[in-house]
């Protein structure tokens, strides 16, 4: 039976803070640009698999094409996983995700670009042989690119602090006492599900607490916030942006957490003038 969305009285509509408007997609991957150009060099300068043999003005248009759409297909797919924003112990298991759904991408585009390029063999069999090697280059590129976009992420200036007051110390939310002594106290932004734990993120860090995302909500209860995904609840003050594209919606939160908003959702949250 699907849940009800918790959500609260006399909302108002959530506008984008300055500056706290996603960047284009171009921007946002500039890095995995700038490893494809350096890519595509090294690779077309050695001949990598067997490519040495093809005349310069075809090799290097071939490993650039390549390069640059395994880029693409890559900043696509760190966005779909949000792998660059999800907790550290989680990033191994997105960045494997990733690998391989680039590399699987890849095989087949690699095939035809070699048989028009450079005299590769046209039988479907050679992807069987070709998808070890784009899984090698494809493993290097997206371990490079997460590492550094994470580090330009964290370079980055952060927002100003969360800008709804806290509350008194007797309307803290049962759910807080749970949490680690040095997050007592800090603000409270959302409650993720991550298999029978949540992981409660507030503007002094996250930490994780055995609970159901169901009786989470029940200690929730008094605090301006809402249901967003069946594993997700938002804080209403946390949001500074809400995004809409490919089809589905998404919360931008104090200190750059991005929140899914899923369809059994939207319609309650539209209403309520989340976005």
């Amino acid at each position: 039976m699907r849940e009800t969305p918790l959500l609260l009285r006399e909302p108002t509509r959530v506008r984008a803070a300055p500056g706290l408007r996603r960047e284009p997609f171009v921007r946002r991957h500039r890095i995995a640009w700038m490893l494809a150009a350096g890519g595509a060099v090294l690779l077309a300068g050695v001949g990598a698999f067997g490519t040495g043999s093809a005349a310069p003005w075809t090799l290097y248009p071939y490993w650039f094409f390549l390069a640059f759409t395994g880029g693409a297909l890559g900043g696509w797919a760190v966005d779909r996983f949000n792998a660059v924003e999800v907790a550290t112990e989680r990033l191994a298991a997105r960045a494997a995700a990733i690998i391989l759904v680039v590399s699987l991408l890849m095989t087949p585009i690699i095939w035809v670009a070699a048989g028009v390029a450079v005299h590769g063999s046209w039988r479907p069999a050679k992807m069987l042989h070709l998808f070890p090697q784009a899984l090698l280059v494809v493993s290097i590129f997206v371990a490079l690119q997460l590492v550094l976009e994470r580090g330009l992420r964290t370079a980055s200036p952060q927002p100003a602090p969360l800008p709804w007051p806290r509350p008194p110390e007797a309307a803290e939310p049962a759910l807080l006492a749970r949490l680690l002594e040095r997050l007592k106290g800090a603000r409270l932004c959302a409650v993720e599900a991550e298999d029978h734990y949540l992981r409660v993120h507030t503007d002094a860090g996250s930490s994780l607490i055995l609970m159901r995302l169901t009786d989470a909500v029940d200690e929730l209860a008094g605090v301006e916030g809402a249901r967003t995904h069946r594993s997700w609840w938002v804080a209403r003050g946390a949001v500074t942006a809400a995004e809409r594209g490919g089809g589905r919606a998404t919360l931008r939160l104090v200190g750059g957490l991005t929140v899914p908003v899923s369809r059994s959702y939207a319609r309650e949250l539209r209403r309520a003038g989340w976005f």
